[in-house]
């Protein structure tokens, strides 16, 4: 099987590099943590993460929202 990551645009014949580089980085494992059991506001995230720029917030929950791992409803970002 091959997974195609949409970050990156490569194909790669390993589920594993493909998890690894959807969701590996700073900031994703603590967005998807924070998210794993509620909804929560952009900045309810940005207070929970004070050591993230919005910038860096915004372009993460993007990446993971492009991925089809988080998806946005109005204000909020659900997993």
């Amino acid at each position: 099987m091959v997974a195609k990551s949409k970050i990156a645009k490569k194909v790669h014949t390993c589920p594993i590099m493909a998890s690894v580089e959807t969701v590996g980085g700073k900031w994703k494992p603590f967005i998807l943590t924070y998210l794993k059991d509620h909804t929560l506001r952009f900045g309810e995230l940005m207070r929970l993460m004070p050591a993230v720029s919005q910038k860096v917030l915004t372009q993460q929950l993007k990446e993971l929202a492009d991925d089809g791992i988080v998806k946005r409803k109005s204000m909020f970002w659900i997993r």
